[in-house]
């Protein structure tokens, strides 16, 4: 049962395949070797190199990269196997790096994790195998919790292998999906397309490959690989599926493996000891601006760029008679906005808008002719009222329905009255679509209501997420089986509320990629 994911040579019909494996040093990609070797595969280990210095050299002697590398190699020595080094710092700045810088530039949060995934370990590096081993592999392999359904269901068929169960109140993800479950399943076995091996063989059958949801609610991993596009996923295999941490331990002790119990890593070394904002200081510089009490347009301080602070920030602004939490950014402005009350904070709602999508099947999904995705039909809102100010997201706001102008009788922004209808809430939590909106076992029941062209929509949850952010990645889920993602998309500053603080704005000449620029060749300069 432990090789349910291992595609194990010789039962139903499978083929010794010859594997590319990504080994970090950590006990989840070992045992995922382990496995692979036990099932009977030629698997080769590849440690990638794609950690990046610049000018905090002081620091990066804390970066654990070189004892990963070393553990790494001792792993295949115990089990003989052979490790290559692939150096990618290269495309790792330039895939990853950069477009992060990007993102904060733009006020948004990024995440360099899921973009690491497709861009670099299964893009880059499929590019690096495609020249160095032309046609040499059949399957690139990692240890990421999450699963594979090779099943030959029909492509046009969105149902899962297993459902989840819909009445659960809390919307965790469900720990019983029976691709990740440790009976053994023949059809799973024999239905791995091994006719013809190389990556991306044109003569290989080209079924739709599912992402599904590992058998671990809290480890499962699939939200930093719904950017993965079809062609990336069809050669891809993940041999631990969601066993448990201490099943995986076990097998690393019974296969004598020196990391054994090492403890589990946070992640690549994207910046090791450096802190966050001496990064974001090296790369877009400091540039004073307002910071601005949002309710009264009082100026309360002054911060050295929006850049350095997220929506929902409580420390480091520097003010006095709080707490403060950051409630809005105008990047145009570079104007921080602040308020004492964390309610009305932008973060905390139950509906947004989200683009940039990722299918992972390489099409949009079935959507009505109003633009409600696989069925789940929120609430159009024929009933809404306009004296009432009830929103019934992602209805046509009615026409004398100001957004620009300021709530009766305060400061603070209409859009805060518009409320998210019971029937729409309803809809959400009945639908057997979900989303994400962070890496954890939580999601959310959805309704999602695409544009005529597909290319941006609104999404309403079953309740308030707190920490919403421009920039993360929403990963959607039709039950347990992962359908792709889109980016979170920020909300504009109203209109009236620049005319209101004018005098506290300041453009930047450029934007703040011109900075960036400059930035980059001062550093450019110093290592000459």
């Amino acid at each position: 049962s432990l090789l349910i994911h291992c595609e194990p040579v010789g039962v139903g019909g499978n083929k010794k395949l010859k594997i590319a494996l990504l080994l970090s040093g950590g006990v989840d990609s070992s045992v995922a070797l382990t496995l692979l070797k036990s099932a009977g595969h030629d698997v080769t280990a590849f440690y990638l190199q794609i950690w990046f210095q610049e000018d905090f050299r002081n620091y990066w002697a804390n970066c654990p990269w070189e004892d990963d590398l070393v553990v790494a190699q001792g792993v295949c020595d115990v089990l003989g196997v052979t490790l290559k080094v692939v150096p990618l710092t290269n495309a790792y700045w330039d895939l990853v790096v950069t477009h992060s810088i990007d993102e904060i530039a733009k006020g948004r949060t990024p995440n360099p994790d899921v973009l690491c995934n497709s861009r670099v370990k299964f893009g880059a590096f499929r590019e690096f195998l495609a020249t160095e081993f032309p046609g040499e592999f059949d399957r690139v392999a990692s240890g990421h919790y999450a699963a594979m359904d090779r099943s030959t269901v029909a492509d046009s068929d969105t149902s899962t292998v297993a459902s989840v169960d819909a009445s659960t109140d809390d919307r965790t993800v469900a720990s019983t999906s029976t691709v990740a479950s440790t009976s053994t399943d023949a059809r799973t076995y024999a239905s791995v397309d091994t006719s013809t091996s190389g990556l991306e063989n044109p003569t290989r059958q080209t079924r739709t490959r599912k992402l599904v949801l590992s058998g671990d609610p809290r480890k499962d991993q699939t939200y930093f690989l719904a950017h993965l596009s079809q062609k990336q996923l069809r050669d891809l295999t993940f041999p631990i599926g969601g066993l448990p941490k201490h099943k995986l331990r076990e097998v690393a002790h019974a296969a004598n493996l020196p990391n054994a119990d090492r403890p589990d890593s946070q992640g690549i070394c994207f910046l090791g000891k450096v802190k966050f904002s001496e990064f974001v200081a090296e790369h877009l510089g400091e540039v004073s601006g307002s910071i601005i009490e949002l309710e009264t347009g009082q100026k309360l301080g002054t911060h050295a760029g929006f850049w350095f602070h997220t929506i929902g920030q409580r420390q480091g602004l520097g003010l006095s008679g709080g707490p403060w939490y950051v409630a809005r950014k105008d990047v145009g402005g570079n104007v921080v906005y602040v308020t004492k009350d964390n309610k009305g904070v932008d973060k905390s709602r139950s509906t947004f808008s989200v683009g940039e999508f990722n299918w992972i099947s390489g099409e949009v999904p079935f959507s009505d002719e109003n633009g409600w995705v696989l069925g789940a039909v929120g609430d159009d809102g024929d009933d809404a009222s306009s004296e009432q100010k009830v929103l019934h997201p992602p209805m046509a706001v009615p026409d004398d329905f100001d957004l620009t102008a300021p709530k009766p009788g305060s400061n603070a922004l209409s859009s805060d009255i518009c409320e998210i209808s019971e029937k729409a809430r309803a809809a959400a939590k009945a639908s057997r679509l979900f989303v994400k909106v962070r890496h954890g076992e939580n999601r959310y029941g959805c309704t999602v209501k695409l544009d005529e062209t597909g290319a941006t929509g609104v999404v309403v949850i079953d309740r308030d997420d707190q920490g919403l952010a421009a920039g993360q990645f929403a990963v959607f889920y039709h039950e347990n089986v992962c359908l792709g993602c889109g980016v979170i998309s920020e909300r504009e500053v109203p209109g009236w509320l620049i005319e209101r603080d004018q005098e506290h704005r300041q453009v930047i000449q450029g934007g703040v990629r011109r900075i960036a620029e400059e930035k980059r060749k001062e550093r450019a300069v110093r290592v000459e």
